[in-house]
Order: structure tokens, then sequence, then C-alpha cells
């Protein structure tokens, strides 16, 4: 499994809540139960990343921002910024999907962690 496929399953699951398998029929793509129906959703699809980390920030009411190869640190890399009520997380990567992905699993998990210290 690719770093890329790990970091979409972790995103569906822990963020998503869906129940999430990688797909066998497509590439880049794993079976979601969304919505109570399975569907194929495409990871590596930037469209459908941002369509599910959208609605993710909404959920949240997360913020997200995005650059990209600025400053000679990140040259040819998206860094992506998810500021929560609780804290925030930056991730900086090659693929937009992955960057994208990785940040928002990155947030949930400060947000659930800081929610478990003040149950």
């Amino acid at each position: 499994m690719t770093a890329l496929a790990q970091i979409a399953l972790e995103f569906c699951r822990e963020c998503m809540g869906w129940d999430a398998k990688p797909s066998t029929m497509y590439a880049d793509s794993l079976m979601v139960l969304r919505e109570g129906e399975r569907q194929t959703w495409r990871y590596a699809d930037l469209n459908a990343v941002m369509e599910a980390v959208g609605g993710w920030c909404d959920e949240t009411e997360s913020s997200l921002r995005i650059g990209y190869g600025y400053g000679r640190f990140f040259k040819g890399e998206w860094d992506v910024t998810i500021d929560t009520s609780v804290g925030g997380a930056t991730y900086v990567n090659r693929s937009p999907c992955h960057a994208l992905l990785a940040a928002c699993v990155e947030a949930n998990r400060e947000r659930q962690a800081v929610h478990r210290e003040t149950s």
C-alpha cells in the first residue's frame, strides 16, 4: 500500500467515519460505505479529495489554507494548514491530495485528543 493510499484510508475512517477498504478493481481508489451505499472514492482525484476535505472542514468548523512552492524549503511542494477550534496541523508533500488528507488526519487527531482531555 502506498503512503497516499494509507493516509486516504485513515482519512476515510477517522475523519469521515466511512467504512473503507482498498479497491481491488480500480487503481488509486477505496471502496467506501457512504450514505448507506458502497461507492468508489478516488483519493488521487483532486476534485474528489477537495469535496471530502471541504465537507470535513464544514462539519468541524475548520479553515484550510493551501500554498505551493514558496520559499526555499517548500519548492515544488504543497503546504496545507488546517486550523480548528483547538489548534491546527500543517503538512507538506509533493502531492496535493496527500498533503490535504494528511493535514486533516493530523488536525482530527489533535481535536480528538483535546476532547478526550477535557471530557
